[in-house]
């Protein structure tokens, strides 16, 4: 059986050989992440996410 697609579809990412999500790099902008998950923050688009993951101290996870 095919899965239904959801409208909200998140990126499938590498996972380490214990099964977890890979780290994403810190100096990716947050306008990039945006375009893939959609709206996280108010913050302007050439902002870090390692200054983000500082600033708010929350993983990539609890941001989406």
């Amino acid at each position: 059986m095919r899965r239904k697609r959801t409208t909200k579809r998140r990126p499938t990412r590498s996972r380490t050989k214990r099964g977890r999500f890979r780290k994403k790099r810190g100096d990716t902008h947050l306008s990039t992440l945006e375009k893939i998950y959609g709206n996280i923050s108010r913050r302007r688009g050439d902002t870090h996410l390692e200054t983000l993951r500082k600033k708010l101290r929350k993983s990539l996870s609890k941001l989406v």
